[in-house]
C-alpha cells in the first residue's frame, strides 16, 4: 500500500462509495427515473410508494455522492441526474449484470 500513488488509492475509494450510494434498492430506483427526467420529491414519492422523508433521506445521500442535483423551483426541488450520460451508462452496467447473475 505504501508503493501506491493517491490516485490509485482515490479510484477504488470513489468507485466504493458510488457503488455504496447507488447499491440500496430505493436509491436506485431514484436514478432509474431520473434517468428518464427531471422530478421533484413529491413525483417521486408517488413513483416509488416511498414515504416523503425516505425519499428525501435518499435523495440527500445520492446528492452527497454527487449523482444527482437539484434546482429550487418555489418549494419544490427538481431532482435531475448530475451527468446523465455516465450514470446511464452505469445503470445499463448494473441491469446487464442482474441479467448475468439471475
Amino acid at each position: 500500500m505504501e508503493d501506491m500513488l493517491p490516485e490509485e488509492v482515490t479510484i477504488p475509494t470513489e468507485l466504493s462509495r458510488l457503488c455504496k450510494a447507488m447499491g440500496h434498492p430505493v436509491r436506485f430506483r431514484v436514478l432509474t427515473l431520473l434517468a428518464q427526467g427531471v422530478c421533484n420529491v413529491n413525483e417521486l414519492v408517488e413513483k416509488l410508494g416511498v414515504e416523503q422523508y425516505k425519499v428525501s433521506k435518499h435523495l440527500t445521500i445520492l446528492f452527497e455522492a454527487g449523482l444527482v442535483t437539484y434546482q429550487v423551483n418555489g418549494r419544490n426541488r427538481c431532482y435531475e441526474l448530475s451527468q446523465p450520460g455516465v450514470i446511464r451508462e452505469i445503470l445499463e452496467l448494473f441491469g446487464k449484470l442482474r441479467g448475468q447473475l439471475s
